[in-house]
């Protein structure tokens, strides 16, 4: 059998539209854990995405979606922040 990537799922999030504007934009975000995975070899399975949504909320679906797979998670690099 051949070496398997590693799987990979991302979540990015932005809670204000100053931070959509200010460089850390869904789309850049997103675009940052998709270089960075593929520098690693990784293999993005899913991305999970929340708009307007604080991280001091409990309420947050697509986190709690993403944390009740089965994915080990590892810390993102500097890439870009709040990412698994």
């Amino acid at each position: 059998g051949g070496h398997r990537a590693v799987r990979a799922a991302i979540y990015a999030r932005v809670s204000t539209s100053e931070q959509a504007r200010g460089g850390t934009s869904i789309g850049t975000q997103l675009e940052r854990c998709r270089a960075e995975a593929e520098r690693r070899g990784y293999e993005v399975v899913d991305e999970f995405v929340e708009e307007g949504v604080s991280g001091t909320k409990e309420n947050r679906p697509e986190r709690d979606r993403l944390l009740d797979l089965e994915y080990p998670t590892t810390p993102s690099s500097s890439a870009t922040s709040g990412v698994r």
